[in-house]
């Protein structure tokens, strides 16, 4: 599992059964949007952070785009 560290603002979240669907945009370059799964704990009031997903590829190609971008922006 890849782990990304960059800066995002949060757009839209859309609640899920145990979760959120965090929908974002990145700060800087390169500039993409993404989504990730944020699991949440009901019973115990907690979001999970550790163990955030996404569907395989997305958040992969998403920065791949953003770099394209800004190859051919050039």
């Amino acid at each position: 599992m890849e782990k990304y560290k960059t800066e995002v603002i949060v757009h839209n979240m859309v609640g899920a059964v145990d979760g959120a669907t965090v929908f974002v945009e990145s700060v800087g370059e390169p500039h993409f949007y993404t989504y990730a799964i944020v699991p949440i704990d009901v019973d115990q009031k907690e979001v999970n952070s550790e163990n955030v997903w996404s569907q395989e590829g997305q958040v992969e190609n998403a920065i791949i785009t953003g770099i394209f971008a800004m190859i051919f922006d050039q």
